[in-house]
């Protein structure tokens, strides 16, 4: 009885580690299906973006900036906004920065874009839809012209599913 009694224990005791192990050696997946990347670049000439972008998802979150209410969004999970810029390698002098607003994982639906100016001046907007499987499609907006504290809205369909594209409309500046 005492024998059976610790080869049931010594089993469990092998089952529990062997559990254990097996939990914290699994490999973690990450999943990936799609992104959504959008830039907007100064015109020739200039440095900085003559606006902000701030995107509305269809849950109705936010990322991005407000420059009319000083306010920075990151209310998308997997997502982010930010400014970069490179320098010029001999000089040091700062060259042209893009502002990009990136989601990893984006839902499908329609996303609201709003291009605020914060100057008068001309921007390039580029808009890459991934799907599952890493196949882009994109929108270009080129010479736009926007003025400080006026808006350009922009409607995105979007869609992470095998091989779909990405469609952008100007709904309306204002």
């Amino acid at each position: 009885m005492r024998k059976r009694l610790f080869l049931i224990q010594l089993f469990l005791l092998i089952l529990i580690f062997s559990i254990a192990w097996g939990e914290n050696n699994k490999k973690k997946s990450y999943s990936y299906v799609g992104a959504l990347d959008i830039r907007i670049h100064p015109d020739e000439g200039n440095l900085n973006p003559p606006a902000e972008l701030l995107l509305t998802d269809p849950k109705g979150r936010r990322v991005g900036n407000d420059p009319k209410r000083n306010k920075t969004f990151k209310e998308i999970t997997n997502s982010s906004y930010e400014h970069e810029g490179i320098a010029d390698a001999e000089t040091g002098d700062p060259g042209p920065e893009t502002a990009i607003i990136y989601i990893r994982n984006p839902i499908i639906g329609e996303y609201n874009l709003q291009v605020i100016g914060i100057k008068s001046s001309k921007y390039i907007l580029e808009i890459r839809g991934y799907d599952c499987e890493m196949n882009h499609s994109s929108a270009e907006f080129t010479n736009v012209m926007i003025n400080k504290n006026t808006e350009h809205h922009y409607l995105i369909r979007y869609s992470n599913k095998k091989e779909s594209k990405i469609d952008v409309t100007l709904i309306r500046k204002k």
